[in-house]
């Protein structure tokens, strides 16, 4: 007996998995969001907005065991059936599946795993989309979050006197300071999209996929539409009660084409703005310029040699170094400016042109984002269940809280052709 039991062979290690244990809203959502064609390590889940958007489990470090263990389930679930989704829900739920497919479906509705586990989708797709949007504004314009949609007053000071010679034994002088404002108001920007019946009985959960990343991409060219629209209108400031781009304030240059001498015209033009007596020394930071004109920049900006026709002479008289590379401009390009843009806030469209250029320095106030405070500078969402009176489904609406408003001048230039 002996000698039988030694010369059996050991079979392979068992290992168990319990079905219940991983079949989780964790393990489920990310299921659907591998279905939808997400990610379940994108960069966005760590970013500040992930916060209000997504489960913890999600937002953990990708090496934490939890998530390990949820991402390692979702991969087998992840071509689970929509039906066979709405009984797992029903499981976690607490309750028992009925047997046919719309009540299946209509008690899935009416938990809350099944919401949870599309929202959690719904909100990693929506950022991650959102996110990883360009976006030609940033560097260039200011960011605020603001209270509430009353009215925001934007006072700035204006630049004061430089300190005044102290006699030994006196007193210093007072400082008298004026400050000017701005105003505007922030709006909510919505849209809403359902998962219905349907969508559930014919397995096609394609809206899950496709309309959180148009979603996203919607939010995300809200803000450019708000700030190009206020260049091509150009906006009047209230403080000064003139356009942004005015002769008066020496920020518009006409006959400007873009060249080497243009630009290095737009860039004096903001060095020497003054406010108040007070030489401000604004360095110009970005150049920005419609599509047709990229590749036009691209070379001004970045070129290390100036190559200039003509004789021999007048280039030995001006060197062979492009000085407009020293001012370590970046190069901003953005369609808008060729195309026109219609203002989300007016509804006012506005035309572009290929030709018009523009010289922004961040060191100023120039163009201010406004954000509501605690939403993150971010778009959010919000679910509700459709159970009852004939309809049967899930919704989403997607709303970010956004305005923008002209500061002042002196840090931007307008050149036209």
């Amino acid at each position: 007996l002996e000698a039988l039991r030694a010369a059996r062979g050991s079979g392979p290690a068992m290992h168990s998995r319990s079905h219940d244990r991983d079949c989780t809203v964790q393990a489920l959502s990310g299921a659907m969001l591998l279905r939808c064609g997400g990610r379940l390590d994108h960069r966005a889940y760590q970013a500040p907005q992930a916060v209000a958007l997504l489960p913890t489990w999600l937002r953990a470090p990708v090496n934490a065991e939890a998530r390990q263990r949820a991402m390692e389930a979702a991969h087998r679930y992840a071509e689970m059936s929509a039906i066979d989704l709405c009984r797992e829900a029903i499981r976690l739920d607490g309750r028992d599946a009925p047997h046919g497919r719309s009540e299946m479906i209509r008690a899935a509705v009416s938990g809350g795993s099944l919401t949870n586990v599309f929202t959690t989708s719904v909100n990693a797709i929506l950022l991650a989309t959102y996110i990883d949007s360009p976006d030609t504004t940033a560097g260039w314009v200011r960011e605020q979050d603001v209270a509430d949609f009353k009215t925001n007053e934007r006072p700035r000071m204006a630049k004061g006197p430089n300190l005044s010679k102290l006699p030994r034994g006196g007193t210093a002088d007072h400082l008298t300071r004026s400050d000017l404002a701005e105003s505007y108001r922030i709006a909510r920007y919505a849209k809403q999209f359902v998962v219905d019946e349907q969508d559930f009985i014919d397995d096609s959960l394609g809206a899950l996929a496709d309309t959180p990343v148009e979603m996203g991409y919607a939010a995300a060219r809200l803000r450019p539409d708000l700030v190009y629209a206020i260049l091509l209108a150009n906006q009047t400031l209230s403080a000064i009660s003139r356009a942004l781009f005015h002769a008066t304030n020496a920020n518009l240059k006409t006959s400007a084409a873009l060249a080497a001498a243009t630009l290095k015209a737009a860039a004096t033009a903001i060095r020497i703005q003054s406010e108040s007596g007070v030489n401000l020394n604004l360095q110009p930071t970005h150049l920005i310029v419609p599509s047709t004109l990229e590749f036009t920049g691209y070379e001004l900006v970045n070129s290390t040699e100036n190559v200039i026709a003509g004789t021999a002479g007048s280039v030995t008289e001006r060197g062979n170094v492009n000085s407009v590379q020293r001012l370590g401009l970046a190069l901003v390009s953005d369609a808008r400016l060729e195309n026109g843009v219609t203002d989300p806030d007016s509804g006012t469209a506005y035309s572009g042109s290929s030709s018009t250029w523009y010289l922004a320095s961040q060191y100023a106030h120039t163009i201010e984002v406004g954000y509501l405070r605690g939403t993150g500078r971010a778009p959010r969402t919000r679910s509700w269940t459709y159970d009852r009176d004939g309809k049967f489904g899930i919704g989403w609406d997607v709303n970010i809280d956004i305005g923008a408003k002209a500061l002042d001048y002196r840090g931007l230039v307008k050149n036209t052709a």
